[in-house]
């Protein structure tokens, strides 16, 4: 006769499809028979047949139900399975606190996080739900909740001393709460506080707590903890590297002010692609400062990372992020006024013979010879030299030619001795022709101006 263990291993094969092939169907028969048979494993496996809707309609209820069924006969894996679904069925969180704790009481170490979890959610909960507490108040259960808050606390610390890095921070902060909250100051919970954080920080480089011990050096907001730059320092660096955004806005900030501002930037830019505002804004400044004055100015980008700060929600962002984008359109209109002032004044003496004739600054002849300044002349061996000496006496002939009387003659003959030529050069695509003529100008006029 067949037992309850070899036909429930029998619905297993079936389940992986060793040595026959899958048929859930024949699964769930041989899972079934060992069930009324009293196999707990049987139970829970229907239970994850229903849960999973495999080879039936998925049906939480109808899991929960097996599940149930092997924990009240002790199964302490089908406990945390019952629990673990309840967190998905809708008003089970109590259901799933029975469940979680039996596991976890049990000995059955991953329903004890959990259940930590879960105390201090439905502690919350309740905390932030006037109609909870008017409910509690009227029936009597105010204390119930108030169990919750301690009992996650004892559960956290359980799951710490098995190793749990998360469970280690939250101990961490429970006891650094406390004594913040206690007027009677306990230094025994400062302590127990710091331990914790150390024990997440160093056994699983929990950010939040190396974040924390950072902040605790750096503000030595704590008579019993000195204030140390050096011990705040490094755990800034091991949770920024460690991925912690805060961290890297720490470290970036750190850095800018000793004018590391590449490395800073770096951190920042690490940041703001995470999302982290304050990094975005720094991110912002920097491309609109170029880098403090080590790099390129790009506008377009700081206007693009400083435009998502100014609609983060967060106002003191947006305020400073509005006045960059300010200080960034003064500073575009200045460049955009410099340039077009520098246009104006670039071809001194092309400029004074045309504005002689009434001509304007984007006249045919002055666009003409900017062109072949800027495409041809500049490329040649000699051109960036004959442009700079160009644009140092050119504004003294110009200056000397208006101080005279017959300024507009002398601006007349120019244009019919050498531009007119120049010109038609340019037309003709005869440059060398035309720098020479225009050198020659220069320097008969520099003689004799």
């Amino acid at each position: 006769m067949q037992t309850s263990d070899t036909i429930n291993e029998l619905g297993i094969k079936y389940l992986k499809g060793s040595g026959v092939p899958v048929n859930y169907s024949a699964a769930m028969n041989y899972f079934k028979k060992a069930a009324h048979m009293g196999n707990l494993d049987a139970m829970i496996n229907i239970g994850n047949l229903y849960r999973d809707g495999l080879g039936v309609v998925q049906n939480n209820y109808e899991a929960l139900g097996w599940y149930k069924a092997a924990a009240d006969k002790g199964n302490v894996e089908a406990m945390y399975l019952a629990a673990v679904l309840c967190r998905d069925i809708p008003n089970h969180n109590e259901m799933a606190l029975s469940f979680y704790e039996k596991a976890a009481n049990a000995g059955y170490e991953a329903a004890i996080f959990p259940l930590a979890c879960l105390y201090e959610e439905e502690y919350f909960n309740f905390g932030h739900n006037p109609k909870a507490l008017e409910k509690a108040l009227e029936n009597d259960e105010l204390q119930k909740f108030i169990r919750y808050n301690f009992k996650a606390f004892k559960w956290y610390k359980k799951a710490a001393e098995y190793g749990n890095i998360e469970a280690m921070f939250r101990v961490g902060r429970r006891y650094e709460e406390n004594y913040n909250s206690n007027g009677k100051k306990n230094e025994n919970e400062l302590s127990e506080a710091l331990e914790w954080y150390f024990k997440a920080a160093d056994a699983g480089h929990h950010q939040e707590a190396m974040f924390r011990l950072a902040e605790i050096f750096e503000s030595g907001c704590y008579t019993l903890i000195p204030r140390d730059e050096e011990l705040s320092w490094y755990w800034y660096r091991r949770a920024a590297d460690a991925g912690h955004y805060g961290a890297m806005y720490k470290v970036g900030y750190s850095l800018h002010w000793k004018r590391q501002y590449s490395k800073a930037f770096e951190y920042f830019f690490k940041a703001a692609n995470a999302g982290h505002y304050p990094s975005m804004l720094q991110v912002g400044i920097y491309y609109a400062t170029a880098f403090w004055g080590r790099g390129a100015r790009n506008i377009d980008k700081a206007r693009q990372w400083l435009s998502k700060v100014a609609n983060c929600g967060i106002p003191q962002l947006e305020k400073e992020a509005v006045q960059n984008l300010r200080e960034i359109n003064a500073v575009l209109k200045e460049i955009q006024e410099k340039e077009k002032q520098q246009q104006q004044d670039d071809c001194f003496i092309t400029t004074a013979v045309c504005q002689n004739f009434g001509k304007p600054d984007d006249c045919y002849e002055l666009t003409e010879f900017r062109k072949f300044r800027d495409t041809w002349l500049i490329n040649q061996p000699d051109g960036e030299f004959l442009i700079e000496q160009y644009y140092i006496i050119a504004p003294k002939i110009v200056e000397k030619i208006n101080m005279c009387n017959d300024a507009k003659e002398i601006y007349s003959r120019i244009w019919e001795q050498y531009l007119f030529l120049c010109l038609n050069y340019i037309e003709e695509e005869n440059y060398i022709e035309c720098k020479n003529l225009y050198v020659q100008m220069v320097n008969e006029l520099s003689q004799k101006f």
